[in-house]
């Protein structure tokens, strides 16, 4: 509507170019995030260098339950913690802690972590999600 008051020739893209560039996107930062956890493994040499931080939870009045994965790495030269957000996924089947744990060792290996790279975990007070860390 804004585009018709000033004369401009705009026609919304295809689906299929929307659905092209957002798995260009997610491949560039899914790369991305590869290239920062295998550089953090190779300046900690087979030391735990990282901290995981696991949520899941169901949506309100629905059934849809999701889950979120965070790295911490620390910057060695700065003294800081650097978050890496691993991403929101669907989980599916039950809330128990060998369902939460699978989920997260896998979107962990898909990133390069394996369990002997992390040095703890933190999770919300849901004893299945605590339980799942503990495994860890």
């Amino acid at each position: 509507m804004f585009l018709d008051g000033l004369k401009a020739q705009y026609s919304p893209p295809a689906l299929d170019t929307v659905a092209h560039f957002l798995t260009e996107l997610a491949s560039f930062v899914s790369d991305a995030l590869r290239s920062v956890t295998s550089a953090a493994k190779e300046q900690y040499d087979g030391v735990q260098f990282c901290h995981v931080v696991a949520d899941v939870w169901t949506e309100e009045h629905s059934h849809r339950s999701y889950g979120s994965l965070v790295l911490r790495l620390p910057e060695l030269e700065a003294g800081t913690a650097r978050e890496l957000s691993l991403g929101l996924r669907r989980c599916s089947g039950r809330h128990n802690y060998k369902n939460i744990r699978s989920s997260v060792v896998d979107q962990l290996s898909f990133f390069g972590v394996e369990l002997q790279d992390v040095s703890s975990a933190t999770t919300d007070s849901g004893s299945n999600v605590q339980k799942a860390a503990l495994v860890f």
